[in-house]
């Protein structure tokens, strides 16, 4: 368990080594007309609050971040960290889902 514990966020600019500074508050990709909370938003907060680091690509063609490395664990072709919202892989990227008020987001170790 690298991190577990309550995060307030909303959706924000966010800046990664790889991936540069990209939006990422639900308006990526045109999922919603407005900015609201996104898990990898919640993700760029719990480092920050917590100190510990995250790096992500960005990909203009999904208009989101694959999230690559939380707390220098990388996959390297063998594992990625998927996305879930309430026990649920999101079916859109991390800048793109929409969080309500209590929502439990998990990073989690998969392997392909």
């Amino acid at each position: 368990l690298l991190f577990k514990g309550k995060v307030r966020t909303r959706g924000h600019d966010v800046t990664t080594a790889t991936g540069g500074t990209h939006r990422c508050d639900g308006t990526n990709g045109g999922a919603h007309a407005s900015a609201v909370p996104t898990p990898t938003a919640a993700l760029d907060d719990a480092a920050r609050k917590h100190h510990f680091t995250w790096d992500g690509t960005w990909y203009a063609s999904f208009d989101d971040f694959s999230v690559d490395t939380i707390k220098n664990v990388n996959g390297g072709g063998v594992a990625y960290w998927n996305i879930a919202v309430n026990g649920v892989s999101t079916p859109v990227g991390g800048c793109q889902f929409e969080l309500e008020a209590g929502d439990k987001v998990a990073f989690t170790w998969t392997a392909f």
